[in-house]
């Protein structure tokens, strides 16, 4: 299942989050220290009933109603955590049957801890364990009445039990008998706190027997939720994993440990996982001649080195399965240098990356189903360049639709200008921590925010790349990003590499450029800002720069033949907008128009089509709530498969009309080219 937006509240710094939307791959979360980052990732794992929180994690406010008397909050109708999931196809066989044609499941977990969910809207009831749960609790009763009625010799001996007794039976009382962990504790707390009693044989006995029914109804109540419909929806929701900066790593384990149980080291779970090591194989191995041993730890080495090598690219090691005496080892070596050493004996970087990769191709390996990932500012060991692998690492590995990455950070290495879609901001108000996506507020661009909560300093492009693209629209970034990622991918040498150039958006008014080209202009900065093709939209150069700087630093939008000046849009293909523009609108109109009734080929700008026929039918025409659905629909990425002759023609008419846009960007950054101000550019009909 597919992670789709979550609201947290009532914890830590957070009263209300707002509702956080999420990519179905990587999403960045970047805001100052403090701003409630980690809290809200934290409380995300939330989603596991596993995951536990303590007192000092609730926020004192007006959000919590207290008890008068006991001071208590009203832990199980107090809201902390609603997280809705798209279910999947991979998903479906492992529904109900009455379920298996649903889209959305939402998960609740309220301050007590308890989990509700819903399906499509439609809250699923809790198995009905409550005549269970009564009978526990009258035997429960009976026990404590048993041990009040013994003869306990020493009255101040026997009433310290008493009173111990006493207590387990109100910590039985207050249990939440869907909580299988806290239901056997509270049993055991009232078994120990019972047979600790200096007791007589037969007194002993009953209670025993008391015990043993308590015992054997917990375990009945436990198969009785199994067996309902809310938790077999439950089972198939994915928990999502939270990783502080610290990840658990072992480079040995004993032989006996791993042959009983594999999973008693999360480093050698993983290691098995991927690469098929199993305790049998392991068994015979250790009592096989040298040779047969060794063949068998080289293959399972090789898949192991083969798994992580296709998600960490940066340097070029091999990993290791050893068994030297009684311990099973796990080594790595350095192709380039043949050392040959224990993971834990390298840097901190190392051993970062090393769990991460261990871990992240350990989900990628389990049965179909997507997992999802929370990492808090991760990467903080690494250098630049291993910091933007690490990006491209998360990235790769969620293009596979068995992973989602959410991820909070201050480095500016981990955050994509080219996916400003996938940037929120974090920040901490009066009211607590909110958490938006990322805009332009200002004449500083879309990525202001993320460039101060990272300490971005001023006199660096954005997030370090020489040369910055700025438009005018945030529309215009979202497309030539979009378009950009299926330039790389089939013509690279046509598309802006990401280690040459940025990309922002500047603001949709004159001024907001203006300020963008003087800023850059007086840091000694490289900016080109694109505008409409002969739109004149940014008007007069900015105060202490010469019209024939600001000509130098404006790229106009190719129109094309007949139509006297064009938007980014126009770039794009008919077809391909108009997909877009399906995805973007469609469930919230009631009617989506054939293409030729909203767009006709006329000529004319498709930007204004869009907006006369919108207006017309009593819509707003957004120009970026559809340019943001631009990257899935000319990627693929989240969205259904596509394919087909007509549409590899309009990404091919796409791809063409950008390459012409980009290649005049990057004539404005190459001297002798720049001075070229009448360059033709490629003629090309967009559709």
């Amino acid at each position: 299942m597919q992670m789709v937006d979550a609201r947290v509240s009532h914890y830590r710094s957070i009263s209300d989050s707002g509702v956080v939307a999420f990519d179905p791959e990587v999403t960045c979360i970047v805001g100052a220290a403090g701003s409630g980052k980690t809290s809200f990732l934290r409380m995300l794992s939330g989603v596991s009933d596993k995951a536990r929180f303590g007192e000092s994690d609730i926020p004192c406010g007006p959000g919590i109603a207290a008890e008068p008397r006991s001071g208590k909050a009203r832990a199980g109708g107090t809201i902390q955590l609603a997280a809705t999931f798209r279910i999947e196809d991979a998903d479906r066989h492992r529904l109900p049957p009455e379920h298996r044609a649903a889209s959305l499941v939402t998960v609740r977990r309220t301050l007590a801890g308890g989990i509700e969910l819903s399906v499509d809207g439609r809250a699923l009831p809790r198995a009905d364990v409550r005549r269970k749960a009564d009978a526990i609790l009258g035997r429960a009763d009976q026990v404590g009445r048993m041990v009040r009625s013994a003869d306990h010799g020493d009255s101040e001996d026997g009433a310290m039990h008493v009173r111990a007794v006493d207590g387990a039976v109100s910590g039985l009382r207050e249990a939440d008998f869907y909580d299988r962990d806290g239901t056997a504790l509270a049993v055991q707390t009232l078994r120990m706190a019972a047979l600790s009693a200096d007791l007589a044989r037969e007194a002993r006995i009953r209670i025993e027997s008391e015990l043993d029914s308590i015992e054997e109804i917990s375990l009945g109540i436990a198969r009785t939720i199994e067996a309902g419909q809310l938790s077999a929806v439950y089972r198939a929701v994915p928990k999502p994993r939270y990783y502080g900066r610290a990840f658990e790593l072992e480079d040995s384990i004993d032989l006996d440990r791993f042959i009983a149980d594999p999973f008693s080291s999360r480093t050698f779970a993983c290691v098995a996982r991927i690469c098929g090591l199993t305790p049998e194989g392991v068994s015979r191995a250790r009592n096989a001649p040298p040779a047969r041993r060794d063949e068998y730890l080289a293959t399972r080495s090789a898949l192991l080195s083969s798994h992580l090598g296709r998600l960490w690219r940066q340097e070029d090691y091999a990993f290791r399965l050893a068994i030297d005496g009684g311990r099973l080892l796990l080594r790595v070596a350095d192709r380039a240098t043949g050392m040959v050493t224990a993971p834990t004996g390298r840097g901190d970087g190392f051993r970062w990356w090393t769990a991460l990769v261990l871990d992240v191709s350990a989900l990628l390996a389990r049965e179909p189903g997507r997992g999802v990932i929370l990492l808090d500012n991760p990467a903080t060991e690494l250098h630049e360049k291993g910091k933007a692998a690490v990006l491209r690492f998360m990235q790769d590995a969620a293009r596979s639709g068995r992973i989602q990455v959410v991820y909070s950070t201050h480095e500016r290495a981990l955050v994509d200008p080219w996916r400003a879609d996938r940037v929120r901001v974090a920040d901490l108000t009066p009211e607590g921590t909110r958490i938006r996506t990322a805009q332009a507020a200002s004449a500083g661009g879309m990525l202001e925010a993320a460039m101060k909560c990272i300490g971005s300093p001023a006199r660096y492009s954005l997030f370090g790349a020489p040369r910055t693209v700025g438009f005018v629209e945030d529309s215009g970034m979202y497309i030539a990003a979009a378009v950009n990622e299926y330039l790389t991918a089939v013509d690279p040498d046509a598309a802006l590499g990401r280690d040459a150039y940025s990309i922002n958006s500047v603001g949709g008014a004159a001024a907001a450029a203006q300020h963008a080209l003087t800023m850059y202009s007086g840091l000694g900065l490289d900016l080109v800002v694109v505008v409409s093709g002969r739109s004149g939209e940014v008007g007069e150069a900015p105060r202490g720069a010469s019209p024939g700087d600001l000509g130098h630093r404006l790229v106009e939008v190719p129109a094309d033949a007949g139509r006297g000046e064009a938007d980014i849009e126009d770039l794009v293909d008919r077809s391909l907008y108009y997909e877009a523009f399906r995805e973007a609108y469609e469930g919230t109109m009631d009617r989506i128009p054939p293409i030729d009734e909203i767009d006709p080929d006329t000529g004319q700008k498709r930007a204004d089509n869009y907006r006369r026929w919108l207006e017309k039918s009593g819509e707003s025409y957004c120009r970026t709530l559809i340019a943001q659905r631009m990257f899935g629909v000319v990627v693929g990425g989240g969205g259904p498969a596509r394919g087909g002759p007509d549409r590899a023609a309009a990404l091919e008419r796409t791809g063409r009309a950008f390459a012409g846009l980009f290649a005049e960007i990057k004539a404005r950054y190459e001297g002798g080219a720049a001075a070229d101000a009448q360059r033709v550019l490629p003629r090309t009909r967009s559709g």
